[in-house]
């Protein structure tokens, strides 16, 4: 499997964004989320039962990290999303996305996880810089929902999204580490549990259950189900095995480009020098980051000279 099928993968994630903005013109956020991650997750959690002969059992120590990372890798960053993307472009929404690595290795290090550096400190520093050219260019529709200093409140939900997601990755990191999971198996059981999660909370809430046009919801739903849940979640894992880390955090920063033309071939969203301005901060510190041991190395070198 060469480098190509990685780019194909993440720009299939980046087009997602603009299919989820599409989804949400035929239904609810929480409601639409929980009828495609229950699906999801049924789909995966049969394959890996009826198909890969394996039974569908986890240990009862794990349960309550389980509990967790289904919280935190599923539920919370795509409700969170979804309500978001109301009111955010998708191109918006991707580029806010690029904070991942970011935000991963700053809650690592708070728990103990990573070691801390001066270079990676300034790598992180600058990437987080990148912001700001997104904030300064939030909607008159964004600010009349409400704002914390200079955050609007989708922007606070794609920045808390962006956090519980990084948080379960360095759950899901412990659970396979510690106990004999699959993360196929992992993947199945948050799926299909916040998709229940998700329904449970559209009924309590009295959300809309309505579907404006069943077929086209239904084609939109089963495009992103096959996209994001079976493949490229699942070639993720795949990739690891065989692509540096490195790599493929910086292969996942074209995801942006890819939000951006499908969001402008459907909705005419427009990429502002705002967004390329952005996406080179965190470039640049993305790059100082995952180069620390050569930049250490050279002003060790130059300190001797």
């Amino acid at each position: 499997m060469g480098i190509f099928w990685v780019f194909l993968s993440y720009s299939f994630n980046g087009c997602s964004i603009t299919i989820c903005k599409i989804i949400l013109q035929y239904a609810s956020p929480l409601f639409s989320l929980g009828i495609r991650m229950t699906i999801a997750g049924l789909l995966l959690l049969g394959f890996h039962r009826f198909i890969l002969k394996k039974k569908i059992s986890v240990p009862k120590k794990a349960i309550y990290l389980l509990v967790q990372s289904t919280l935190c890798n599923i539920f919370i960053p795509y409700a969170l999303r979804f309500w978001a993307i109301q009111y955010v472009t998708a191109t918006k929404t991707s580029f806010f996305y690029n904070l991942g690595p970011i935000s991963t290795y700053t809650i690592a290090w708070m728990m103990g996880m990573e070691k801390g550096s001066w270079t990676k400190i300034l790598g992180l520093s600058i990437g987080f810089l990148s912001i700001i050219p997104l904030v300064v260019t939030s909607s008159a529709s964004e600010k009349a929902l409400g704002s914390f200093l200079c955050f609007s409140l989708p922007e606070i939900a794609l920045l808390t999204s962006i956090v519980a997601f990084s948080y379960s990755w360095v759950l899901i990191q412990n659970i396979v580490r510690t106990y004999d999971i699959s993360p196929f198996l992992l993947n199945g059981i948050h799926t299909f549990f916040s998709g229940i999660l998700a329904l449970v909370f559209s009924f309590a809430l009295h959300t809309d259950t309505t579907i404006s046009h069943p077929w086209e919801f239904a084609g939109w739903t089963a495009i992103i189900i096959f996209i994001t849940n079976i493949i490229c979640y699942n070639l993720y894992a795949i990739f690891l095995k065989k692509f540096s880390s490195t790599l493929l955090t910086f292969i996942s920063l074209t995801m942006p480009f890819f939000a951006s033309f499908s969001a402008w071939l459907y909705f005419g969203e427009k990429l502002s020098w705002n967004n390329i301005f952005s996406f080179a901060i965190v470039i640049a510190g993305l790059t100082i980051f995952h180069n620390e041991k050569k930049i250490r190395l050279y002003f060790a070198i130059k300190k001797g000279m």
